[in-house]
């Protein structure tokens, strides 16, 4: 009865601490490392990841911005290895996150990482992209069955060049989550032409976050940790961890962000 108690007590606080914005917003408790994969004359993808996981660990595959390296993504990518996640950060280029999504697909990754070769989960997959990186990732999740969550960070969509068809967002088969800045000038990627052509147009759950910030400041560069790796951290909790609390968390945000979560399903 004791024992029965107990275990009852220990699920109550868990789903409470899942239910707290800020256990996403801090770091996680497993230790992490990295490495970089060569990908052909000037290109690399950067990947980080848990040495320690204690749950199954997820492969996000993201998609870095016009210009950026993964230099600039470096405390985001430990952030989310920090909670158990595999992130992989690749160059923006059209075949990049489809090549991402195999490497974790085909075991590759546990073959470079052979501790993690128990732990990996390929069944579930998340991509995402900042700025011109986010229509190739939507691009790239497009029709695809296990890519369970769509992440596009300050993501551009300009007419004719990169805005994604109708089409192409109706088939997308998990659910989304758009962060945009309110400050954001850089042409075709502010939060109206974000919430319009992606949040609006996603076939299944969808989240938004309305942050004050600009393109760069608190995207995904060392400021992010502090303004959107918690989105991003819960988002994956919820849709491929499967945390129902994650989506209330979502909701909570950080103070001065305006956030709309539209999730209903989590199997």
């Amino acid at each position: 009865m004791k024992s029965a108690l107990l275990l009852l007590l220990q699920l109550s606080l868990i789903s409470a601490e899942h239910s707290d914005f800020s256990f996403y917003q801090d770091r996680g408790s497993n230790e992490f490392d990295s490495y970089t994969i060569s990908r052909g004359l000037e290109h690399y993808s950067w990947v980080w990841y848990p040495t320690n996981p204690s749950a199954a660990v997820h492969c996000f595959v993201f998609c870095m911005g016009t210009g950026a390296i993964p230099e600039d993504y470096i405390a985001t990518g430990q952030h989310l290895a920090s909670h158990g996640f595999a992130a992989i950060y690749v160059p923006m280029r059209p075949w990049d996150v489809t090549e991402g999504l195999d490497y974790c697909r085909d075991g590759t990754i546990s073959d470079d990482i052979p501790s993690l070769k128990s732990w990996m989960n390929s069944t579930k997959l998340g991509v995402g992209g900042h700025s011109g990186g986010g229509p190739y990732a939507v691009h790239a999740a497009s029709g695809v069955e296990d890519v369970n969550v769509i992440i596009t960070q300050h993501a551009a969509s300009i007419p004719v060049l990169n805005k994604q068809s109708d089409a192409t967002m109706s088939a997308l088969k998990g659910d989304l989550l758009v962060l945009c800045g309110t400050q954001d000038s850089m042409p075709f990627c502010d939060c109206s032409r974000a919430v319009t052509d992606y949040y609006d147009r996603a076939p299944l759950g969808r989240a938004v976050a309305e942050v004050p910030d600009g393109h760069v400041d608190g995207a995904c560069f060392e400021s992010g940790e502090k303004n959107e790796a918690g989105y991003i951290t819960a988002m994956l909790y919820y849709a491929l961890r499967g945390i129902p609390e994650a989506a209330d968390a979502l909701k909570q945000g950080k103070e001065g962000d305006i956030v709309t979560v539209d999730l209903q399903h989590v199997e």
